[in-house]
């Protein structure tokens, strides 16, 4: 579908791009969201990748998903934000009111049944997170990507990547064992 749009897009059709913009924005500012961690930064960096895109795309490949060469811009645009506004990711808290209702985070959770609780907790640890780490563990596990186009898009080794994805499987293993108050092993992360 994304290849018609832009072979349409290519030919003069500027506003097939708009159907680009519906297809990817939501999931374009969640993976933002996931590195910059603030939801102006995020839309920011959303909406500079999408110029960034218009501008370059007499330069996309049609032999590789436009979803793959969109994140690599995207999330080189996240990091040139966090270059420039290091405290971005800093200082902004979890964007949680409250925990979900009925549940103190207190609790012993033993069953997972409840996928609201865990979803919270996983939402927070990634939040908590620093930003690489947050961004391999949605872009794998989100995202489906391999560790092979995780490298890719990124721009880091194959060896980094793996190396990044253990340590962000260990860290939401950690927090979610602190958290949930879980045996190390009842997690299988």
């Amino acid at each position: 579908m994304s290849r018609k749009i832009i072979d349409s897009v290519l030919s003069g059709n500027k506003e097939s791009f708009r159907e680009l913009v519906t297809l990817y924005k939501d999931g374009a500012y969640n993976l933002a969201l996931s590195i910059l961690k603030n939801d102006f930064f995020a839309k920011d960096a959303v909406q500079q990748a999408f110029v960034n895109a218009w501008l370059n795309l007499h330069t996309f490949r049609q032999d590789a998903p436009f979803k793959h060469w969109f994140h690599r811009i995207l999330i080189n645009e996240c990091f040139t934000i966090l270059k420039k506004n290091p405290q971005v990711h800093q200082k902004n808290e979890p964007t949680f009111e409250q925990e979900p209702e009925n549940i103190s985070s207190d609790e012993h959770f033993d069953d997972f049944s409840d996928t609201e609780h865990l979803r919270f907790h996983i939402q927070a640890a990634l939040e908590k997170m620093a930003p690489n780490y947050s961004l391999v563990l949605k872009l794998f596990y989100i995202e489906s990507y391999s560790i092979k186009e995780i490298s890719a898009i990124t721009g880091w080794s194959l060896s980094d990547t793996k190396v990044k994805l253990h340590r962000a499987r260990k860290s939401m293993k950690e927090y979610l064992t602190n958290t949930l108050k879980l045996e190390p092993e009842a997690l299988y992360l």
